[in-house]
């Protein structure tokens, strides 16, 4: 399984959401810094880090904590 369908399974509301977009990087040092922010999730596998961000197309802006979301009224599923 891909990287991104591992993140997917960590967004209880977002992960079957048709307007649900994924942006993943692979760790580093400058990606370090920018992970800071609040809209920037970090995923552990096995020895690698990797950052996303999620970007939802019905609200149009990225959502900080996606993982937490409980419901959301622009689910399409698909």
């Amino acid at each position: 399984m891909g990287i991104t369908a591992d993140i997917r399974k960590e967004l209880t509301v977002c992960h079957d959401c048709v307007n649900c977009k994924l942006v993943v990087w692979l760790s580093d040092d400058d990606s370090d810094k920018i992970a800071d922010r609040n809209d920037i999730s970090t995923y552990r596998i096995n020895d690698e880090k990797y950052h996303y961000a999620v970007h939802c197309s019905w609200l149009k802006q990225k959502m900080p904590v996606a993982e937490k979301i409980l419901k959301c009224e622009g689910k399409k599923q698909q």
